[in-house]
């Protein structure tokens, strides 16, 4: 009795494993997964007697996972919902567009895309001699983490225009210009962003896609970029090495300093400069220590042109010795050396871009 009663038991268990799932069905599947809530790929075909089914069924549930990665393309590139919110959204990237478009070089950006939560299943239907493969994924394991990447993006964005106010206030302009470089690529993706999850979520809006809070931080970065086009632009090109040949940065770091008091912003030749100043400056060793302790004494060999792009014109060139920095060591005689030719440099590019 108790033998007969545990195959019985058996049999109901295999039974039970057996039933074909409710994804199999059309209308059923359409109902327990809609696509407000899942993206989702479905593949059927005919069971071919003798083929391995395990291989079958895996080779459907790849491709189920695929149709899942093209549907939710589609759904971007193609939207259905939404459409007036993104059209806002665009708006806004145009304008971005606009304000960066002339000073900084963006390109497009990528944006990753986590599939890792998509559920794939297989069934094999002897009834219909139908093998099939279903796959889904909850639109919430896209929507959150992109909700989180507008976040995190927008709150990098305030961060770095309040170091840029604190380092104008501080009179540091000059090294504002490469942390005004990083902004234009995270408005870029925060408005990629933002158009996904107003294309895939329904219940999108501008207040859960931020876009106040992004108008706010465009306005912020427009006020700077507006800012430093109407200031005086200068390309600094300038060389600086020690007596045995080593580059020092020093005198460029002192004439940066001492010009953007001047209201005057520094950028590359291609980024449209107002001047263009050409700097070489070499050290030459007069005295070196000696055992006694006296001081290494460094002169200073520079050569200085200036260009008003403008006319085309090479307004300044001179021939400049600065008399040399003296100190315990090579090291802080060569920086003292550095900043009396910076501060002579300084008062000639400030005269002759003031005429």
């Amino acid at each position: 009795m108790k033998k007969i009663l545990l195959i019985t038991l058996s049999i109901i268990s295999l039974t039970a494993l057996a039933q074909t799932p409710d994804w199999f069905n059309a209308e059923t599947r359409k109902a327990d997964y809609p696509d407000t809530q899942y993206i989702v790929g479905y593949i059927e075909r005919p069971y071919n007697a003798g083929e391995n089914t395990s291989k079958a069924m895996q080779v459907l549930k790849d491709v189920a996972k695929e149709k899942i990665q093209r549907e939710f393309k589609a759904q971007i590139l193609y939207p259905s919902i939404n459409r007036d919110l993104i059209k806002t959204i665009e708006k806004m990237e145009s304008v971005s567009y606009k304000t960066t478009n002339d000073i900084f070089n963006v390109a497009k950006p990528a944006i990753e895309i986590g599939f890792s939560q998509i559920q794939v299943e297989a069934w094999n239907d002897t009834l219909t001699s139908t093998i099939a493969a279903f796959a889904y994924l909850p639109k919430s394991a896209i929507v959150k983490p992109l909700e989180e990447k507008v976040t995190t993006d927008l709150t990098n964005i305030e961060t770095i225009l309040n170091q840029i106010d604190q380092m104008a206030l501080e009179g540091k302009k000059s090294q504002t210009l490469k942390m005004l470089d990083s902004i234009p690529p995270l408005f870029d993706k925060v408005y990629e962003v933002q158009k996904m999850l107003a294309a895939m979520d329904v219940n999108a809006s501008e207040e859960s896609l931020l876009l106040q809070t992004t108008r706010i931080q465009q306005h912020r970065f427009s006020g700077i970029v507006n800012e430093l086009q109407n200031s005086l632009k200068i390309a600094l090109i300038c060389y600086a090495h020690t007596w045995e040949g080593v580059k020092n940065n020093t005198l460029e770091k002192e004439i940066k300093g001492a010009l953007s008091e001047f209201d005057c912003n520094f950028v590359s030749t291609h980024n449209h400069p107002d001047y263009i100043i050409d700097i070489y400056a070499k050290a030459r060793e007069l005295q070196s220590v000696n055992e006694d302790g006296s001081p290494i004494y460094v002169f200073i060999d520079a050569r200085i042109s200036i260009v008003k792009v403008a006319t085309g014109k090479r307004i300044y060139e001179n021939q400049i010795t600065a008399k040399g920095g003296s100190a315990s060591n090579a090291e802080n005689a060569h920086r003292k050396a550095f900043q009396n030719l910076s501060s002579i440099l300084a008062e000639i590019i400030i005269k002759q871009i003031k005429e």
